[in-house]
């Protein structure tokens, strides 16, 4: 089926190749400015192809695609074998003191899940380690897909204890955020949460479950919810494809 461009050759300009700025440089930067000039209307529209680009400005095809790997590593395009470059969906904004779901539902957007797993197994030892646990005791583990607007963005995986654990029925943990049902089983919010962030890139199995090539770069969120005093509600890891995804969290200094 036919998609619409999003924007035309012609209104790149012209490259300028006596400047010091690489020919690539400039063409990623004016492809980029138009993304961004275009906002929602572009989404989802193709970009100019390789060979039009190498007609229109007389370059080489490893400037094309220097420039096209330059959009990639931004965020603002996304490739479908087959089909063509497109332009990506503005990235999920999500402030880290609040739940993901959350900011979806302020922004209009839907949160579904894939259940992939829910058992109780032996955490490994840095996840035994937060909840104190020795010797063989298990945990209730979670593992799901996260898809927004029914596009998958990400993949991730709870460890909790046996004191919400054992409350949660498997139609619980297939369709509902976990954090809500933590809320609803201790009737309290957590104390405190430890959050870290890290970059990665997708392995074999992430790359197969999230349906990207291997090496794509990844946003890993790593959290600790605990309850009063100290006690551990959670242990998560949330892997998510970094071009779909923008942390943003407001530090409040005290006077």
């Amino acid at each position: 089926y036919m998609t619409s461009v999003a924007f035309s050759i012609a209104e790149l300009g012209e490259l300028d190749s006596s400047s010091f700025v690489p020919l690539y440089f400039q063409l990623s930067e004016r492809m980029a400015t138009l993304i961004r000039e275009k906002g929602d209307a572009a989404v989802g529209r193709l970009l100019p192809s390789e060979a039009d680009c190498v007609q229109r400005f007389g370059v080489s095809r490893p400037t094309v695609r220097q420039a096209m790997a330059q959009l990639l590593a931004q965020g603002l395009i996304k490739r479908e074998k087959g089909r063509g470059t497109f332009v990506a969906p503005t990235p999920f904004e999500h402030d880290i003191s609040h739940g993901f779901e959350d900011d979806m539902k302020a922004a209009h957007r839907s949160v579904q899940y894939l259940l992939l797993c829910w058992e109780k197994r032996l955490p490994p030892p840095e996840v035994a380690a937060v909840f104190g646990l020795k010797g063989q005791a298990q945990l209730h583990f979670l593992r799901r897909l996260r898809s927004v607007d029914g596009e998958v963005v990400g993949v991730e995986e709870r460890y909790l204890p046996e004191a919400i654990g054992d409350h949660l029925t498997r139609a619980d943990v297939e369709f509902k955020p976990v954090l809500n049902l933590i809320y609803e089983i201790s009737n309290k919010k957590p104390g405190r949460l430890d959050i870290e962030v890290s970059s990665s890139s997708a392995g074999r199995d992430l790359a197969r479950l999230l349906e990207v090539k291997t090496g794509t770069p990844l946003l890993v969120r790593r959290s600790i919810f605990l309850q009063d005093p100290d006690v551990p509600l959670m242990y998560g890891v949330v892997t998510f494809l970094a071009q779909h995804y923008k942390l943003r969290f407001k530090i409040n200094y005290a006077p």
